[in-house]
């Protein structure tokens, strides 16, 4: 019962619930005249007593948005226009049948991947974290941003990262969490972001890969 903050993917085991429940909405404005959605979840047909609200949260624009890339992805969904494929459900989605996402940033792609970037990038390990998170990002697109990260002294604005994921600027934060569950070890922090900018802790990053750095 708040006001959602960040959606980012989950760690958790979760799986399909047996039950169903009504969800309501509604349109509010907060204290700052700013648009909000509300919604709510009312109790599963096996409750005793009266429905009731079980469960509610609101949504801002930017996190709005954020929900609503996340749907289009998920369900290959095409705004505007009925679908008339049965999307695939979540068990078949492989890291083969997601989508990846290519791009090419001149200012980058001229000078190429850093050699040290791309021992990172074709890393076994990095590869076994690449296939179980199965980002939507090829690893030469993350080649391209960590190249860029190092150049620039580990620090990236988040316009600049979604022109090189070629995303909105509004989805920065979710690709940020999804590429950090690929470059970050258990318990170290090597790619992270602080709500304007993306940090790249490149020493702890070649340690964490085996790669050298230069002197």
């Amino acid at each position: 019962m708040a006001k959602v903050r960040s959606i980012a993917p989950s760690n958790q085991r979760v799986k399909a619930h047996p039950t169903e429940v009504d969800c309501q909405f509604a349109v509010i404005r907060d204290g700052a005249g700013d648009t909000l959605i509300h919604l709510s979840t009312f109790g599963s047909d096996n409750r005793m007593s009266a429905p009731k609200s079980s469960q509610s949260f609101q949504l801002d624009r930017p996190m709005a948005e954020q929900l609503v890339e996340l749907l289009i992805d998920t369900f290959g969904l095409n705004p505007g226009i009925p679908s008339a494929i049965e999307p695939p459900s979540p068990a078949n989605v492989t890291a083969e049948s997601t989508p990846r996402v290519d791009i090419a940033f001149p200012a980058v792609a001229e000078q190429g991947v850093d050699e040290r970037i791309a021992a990172v990038v074709s890393d076994h390990e990095f590869m076994a974290r690449y296939e179980r998170f199965a980002p939507r990002f090829s690893p030469m697109s993350i080649g391209i941003l960590l190249s860029a990260a190092i150049t620039s002294n580990g620090r990236l604005p988040f316009d600049t990262v979604a022109q090189l994921l070629g995303i909105r600027v509004s989805r920065v934060r979710q690709a940020i969490a999804v590429l950090s569950q690929v470059i970050n070890g258990e318990g170290a922090t090597l790619l992270e972001e602080n709500g304007v900018e993306v940090v790249l802790h490149e020493r702890l990053m070649f340690e964490e890969f085996g790669v050298p750095s230069r002197s």
